[in-house]
């Protein structure tokens, strides 16, 4: 069985061509998860790596301001819906803190 979380991409190879970008996360995220956390749960460096690119990649931003709620956060059936170089769906949260979602095309 395949985990939702393994199906979503992570863009490594063009976030690489970013080479500041790139050693900002290496400096700023993964050496110190590394040296703080890597042994203890068995990771490499391209585990923590993964994990950033999908969290860049697939979150998404909601703001409620109904209830003044807003952030970030990974939703894996909603980045699936929507993935695509170029989105192929829209999302808006409503006001019951679940998202609508809307296809970018038209169906004949």
């Amino acid at each position: 069985k395949i985990h939702y979380l393994d199906k979503l991409m992570d863009h490594a190879e063009a976030r690489r061509q970013s080479l500041e970008e790139w050693k900002l996360f290496q400096i700023s995220v993964v050496d110190p998860v590394m040296e703080g956390l890597g042994e203890e749960l068995g990771l490499v460096a391209a585990d923590v790596e993964n994990i950033i690119g999908k969290l860049n990649i697939n979150s998404a931003s909601f703001r409620f301001s109904g209830e003044r709620l807003e952030g970030r956060g990974l939703y894996p059936t909603l980045s699936l819906v929507s993935h695509n170089c170029v989105a192929n769906a829209r999302y808006q949260g409503v006001e019951n803190q679940s998202s609508l979602i809307k296809s970018c095309h038209s169906h004949s």
